[in-house]
Order: C-alpha cells, then structure tokens, then sequence
C-alpha cells in the first residue's frame, strides 16, 4: 500500500489563520472537489474504498486517526492540526477515519467529481 505523507505550513496571526496548498508542488494531484469531514470524538466517518479517486486528507482542527486497509495490508496514521501533516490516498485503499478529540474537522481533496459508481462500500469486492 502506498500512501504518501507530505507537509505544509500554517500561519497564524491576531486576525486568523492562513492555510495555503499549492496542489502542483505539495499534492502533484489533479483536484477536482473538495468536502469537510467534521464529528465528535468516537464517531467514525469513510468506511469505504474507491476504485479510481485519489483523496487527499489534511486535519484542520483535533486529532484523528485514519485507517487504512488493502486486502494484504493495514497501516494507521494520526492525523494532528499540530503536525501540519497530510495524507494522500490512492485509489482501491479502504479508509475508515476516527476522531479522537472532541471536535474536528478534516479537509478531503479529492481527484475525481462525486460519483457513486466509484465507491467500493464492500470490503470483500476491494
């Protein structure tokens, strides 16, 4: 399983937060949506694979946990809003995220439109 873990820089300063992403220098992705994942501590989003969309995640805010399965591998990666650290996913990964604070929210790039027929939501057909 390959997924690629890349870095970026916030900035913050008495007005606010700034978080820029250069998606040719830090991704080398094509986006073409994007979506937040947002929920409570304990609460598990994704749960499914996709059979060509690569997704990008990067924690805004809180702690969580992202799990990542292919039939002959498992591997997890704490995503924190302090370690200014992504990951990107390729395609055919089952993911299942997992919050670990009390509120969080994950911003998910995304290189393919919404498109249902792309989702795997069984695991045993990855």
């Amino acid at each position: 399983m390959k997924i690629t873990k890349f870095s970026y820089q916030s900035f913050l300063d008495n007005k606010g937060l700034l978080l820029p992403i250069d998606f040719k220098k830090e991704l080398k992705v094509n986006i073409k949506r994007i979506f937040f994942l947002s929920g409570n501590k304990k609460f598990i989003r994704g749960d499914h694979a996709h059979k060509k969309c690569i997704q990008c995640f990067i924690q805004i805010q809180g702690n969580s946990t992202i799990e990542l399965f292919t039939k002959n591998e498992f591997k997890k990666v704490s995503l924190s809003d302090k370690k200014k650290m992504g990951i990107i996913v390729r395609p055919k990964t089952w993911v299942k995220v997992k919050f670990n604070t009390k509120n969080n929210l994950i911003l998910v790039l995304c290189s393919n439109k919404y498109d249902e027929k792309d989702y795997i939501r069984d695991f045993s057909k990855l």
